[in-house]
């Protein structure tokens, strides 16, 4: 069987990840304001082949490929200092869209980084208190300001728990990963560590 994550018989390359340890790994964003997150990995840029094989994980049931990208994410993760995580919180969707879908694509993602490194996927603790438009389909502007208090913890988080690794499908100006990170820093958590299938460049 042919494997997903190649085309036209050659890997797709997996090797992109996005730090934000040191200013020469910074993207545009980080560089121009503070970010609540602490560190990016991303497997690849959001680019084809990449690009259809999320599609088809979040609009095709394709959740084979979500454990496959959290597979990889966890192998990469392992291999890199200072991602010292202890939980995997997945970004919710609206409860709307996870009725009309049936699942949440980031936490069939961090369901397959689970089943690589052990750590428990913390599914229902970070809540989406609201739907709203696609953020890729917004403004840079408009997508700061759409996810502004869109998340809530329904649960608090074990208090031990200093370090959460937030799991996404795409991360493209960072926004609703930062609206999630700032939530989970204003409950206590010291670092935030965000693992996203691909990024966009």
């Amino acid at each position: 069987m042919e494997n997903p994550l190649t085309k036209r018989g050659k890997p797709v390359d997996m090797s992109v990840d996005y730090p934000v340890e040191r200013v020469g790994d910074l993207c545009g964003g980080c560089l121009t304001h503070h970010r609540r997150f602490d560190a990016t990995l991303a497997l690849a840029d959001y680019a084809p082949p990449i690009r259809g094989m999320i599609a088809a994980l979040k609009f095709q049931g394709r959740l084979d490929l979500g454990y496959a990208f959290g597979r990889l994410l966890a192998r990469r993760a392992a291999h890199l200092p200072g991602q010292n995580f202890e939980v995997l919180i997945p970004i919710p969707v609206a409860p709307q869209r996870l009725r009309r879908r049936g699942y949440n694509q980031a936490e069939e993602i961090a369901r397959g980084i689970a089943a690589g490194q052990g750590f428990p996927v913390l599914a229902r603790h970070l809540i989406r208190n609201r739907d709203g438009p696609a953020q890729h389909d917004l403004p840079l502007a408009q997508r700061r300001n759409g996810i502004r208090g869109a998340f809530s913890l329904r649960v608090p988080l074990p208090g031990s728990v200093r370090c959460v690794a937030l799991v996404d499908d795409v991360m493209t100006s960072g926004a609703t990963l930062e609206e999630a990170a700032a939530v989970l820093k204003r409950a206590g958590v010291e670092r935030v560590v965000n693992l996203v299938a691909a990024r966009t460049p």
